[in-house]
């Protein structure tokens, strides 16, 4: 059972939702952009939880311009250094959708992710909120943005191949540096 997209750590019950899902036996897990991780990240931890995703953008600076708000980037990684630090904890990965802005920037992106303990990172090339998902959070949520679907920015012509090809070589290098 998965709870994701928009943000799920805005439902005032998901903690009492993902602990009634494990009662009932069910693996569990929940997808969050990590703005309301530090809230909710010991409760979420002591569900057992079973997989933790968090949505990243990129490196700080990228991630928090693109979200749209300062701190962004230090809240989830607020939220991950609490939930790393429960004696019983998810299984927890990062995923960044690989976009123009982003795609030059794994290396770093890892590094700045090193110390919160995650099991791997992933890079898809698209974001599956679709616009109509995306506008009506916003109505909602406008001051947590959804990221609206970006399969028309991700043509081959926009992304550099080569800066790509280095940016996962310097990824690889990374994670392998990491044991991820």
């Amino acid at each position: 059972l998965s709870f994701a997209y928009t943000e799920p750590g805005l439902l005032p019950q998901l903690v009492k939702m993902v602990q009634a899902a494990k009662d009932r036996g069910f693996q569990v897990s929940v997808t969050t952009n990590g703005f309301t991780l530090p809230r909710i990240a010991e409760r979420l931890a002591a569900t057992g939880l079973d997989t933790l995703y968090v949505s990243v953008d990129g490196p700080a600076e990228i991630h928090n311009e693109i979200r749209g708000a300062k701190r962004s980037f230090e809240r989830l990684c607020e939220g991950l250094q609490i939930v790393a630090r429960q004696s019983q904890r998810p299984q927890t990965w990062a995923g960044v959708v690989l976009t123009p802005e982003t795609h030059v920037h794994l290396g770093k992106l890892l590094t700045e992710l090193k110390p919160l303990r995650l099991r791997g990172v992933h890079a898809p090339l698209l974001s599956w909120v679709g616009e109509e998902a995306a506008a009506q959070h916003n109505l909602q949520y406008g001051h947590w943005p959804a990221t609206p679907p970006n399969s028309a920015e991700m043509a081959p012509s926009t992304m550099a191949p080569v800066a790509l090809y280095a940016s996962l070589q310097s990824a690889r290098a990374q994670a392998n540096a990491q044991g991820l």
